[in-house]
């Protein structure tokens, strides 16, 4: 993404344009995003769009030398449940969320192996059919099984993670210091 303060996303058969409401993102800030979903080609039947603020985190492994990244979701809202849209229809939606005071400075390269990024789901038949889908619905509920014996931390972190990794459905933040 580098200093633009906009992107185009191809999710699920939408284009989605992700515009931030100011050209400057610092730790602290409540930042605002306008967000356009429109049907492409062919009409799409979304069950739900979703966005998320999704904190980014290089992991060094532990049985080797190799890292990971890892996602969590800072902020999580439905924009839309239940929306058809035609080819070439379009749907405007906001969305506002805090950055954490003491949150990672990011650059807003991709990849991003440290720091901010917000996260595009648009739930269809087609996703869900797909094999990332269908492995994401066969892991999501163990882990939701194995998080009740933790208690409500367990199932809070189990809420936070995230298991779709698609690079695709980022739009990569650059956060200054304050």
């Amino acid at each position: 993404m580098s200093d633009s303060t906009e992107q185009t996303l191809s999710v699920s058969g939408c284009v989605v344009t992700i515009r931030a409401q100011q050209a400057e993102i610092c730790q602290g800030d409540t930042v605002g995003y306008d967000i356009t979903v429109t049907g492409g080609e062919k009409r799409v039947i979304a069950d739900e769009i979703s966005i998320s603020l999704q904190e980014c985190r290089e992991v060094r492994r532990s049985n080797s030398s190799g890292t990971s990244i890892k996602h969590r979701d800072h902020d999580k809202r439905s924009l839309a449940t239940n929306l058809t849209l035609e080819a070439g229809e379009s749907h405007s939606f906001e969305f506002t969320t805090r950055l954490p005071d003491d949150c990672r400075l990011s650059d807003g390269r991709v990849p991003m192996r440290d720091g901010w990024c917000l996260y595009i789901h648009v739930d269809t038949a087609e996703y869900r059919a797909s094999p990332r889908g269908k492995a994401i619905s066969i892991v999501q509920p163990m882990i939701n099984f194995f998080a009740k014996f933790w208690g409500g931390r367990g199932i809070a972190a189990a809420k936070r993670m995230v298991l779709d990794k698609d690079t695709c459905k980022r739009f990569y933040l650059k956060v200054q210091s304050r």
